[in-house]
């Protein structure tokens, strides 16, 4: 009798699986949407994207005012990316590597000689397990700057995974 006190009480206490498992799915629901319509508002037009307000949101927005000023500012861009690099590390989400694929390769499209916004460009490629073609960006960010060593990092590592 004791026993079955003891196993009713801690079912009470944790909620039914279904339940978990509609709370996780509705999470992921949530979480896809907000990417979804980042990268929507993002294809759509230089509109402003703003999220949550913390200091790496500030920055996106700023870099993106300065790019509504200036749309050939290839500073601004991979300023942009680098952001919204720091942004995906922030919060594992994956669509902002998406936004900062985009602004590297405007970037480079208006400057193609930035070893930054190339070294950059191979970090998202490499966390998105694209590893020869971030290795190709690593090569030429370091063909620019030989004392890159982030961008001999994502080299190696790149090498590393592709055998």
């Amino acid at each position: 009798m004791h026993k079955a006190t003891v196993t009713g009480s801690s079912d009470r206490t944790k909620p039914p699986r279904s339940f978990r498992t509609i709370r996780d799915m509705g999470a992921c629901r949530l979480r896809d949407v907000v990417t979804a319509s980042i990268v929507s508002l993002w294809v759509l037009g230089p509109g402003l994207v703003s999220a949550q307000g913390t200091p790496t949101d500030q920055l996106i927005l700023r870099h993106q005012r300065a790019l509504q000023r200036n749309p050939t500012d290839a500073r601004a861009y991979y300023r942009l990316g680098d952001a919204c690099v720091q942004k995906a590390r922030e919060t594992g989400d994956v669509g902002y590597f998406v936004l900062a694929e985009r602004a590297l390769r405007k970037s480079l499209d208006l400057a193609p000689r930035q070893s930054g916004a190339l070294r950059h460009l191979a970090y998202v490629l490499y966390a998105r397990h694209e590893f020869r073609e971030a290795a190709a960006y690593a090569r030429r960010a370091i063909k620019l700057d030989g004392s890159d060593g982030h961008a001999y990092g994502i080299l190696g590592d790149a090498h590393l995974e592709v055998g």
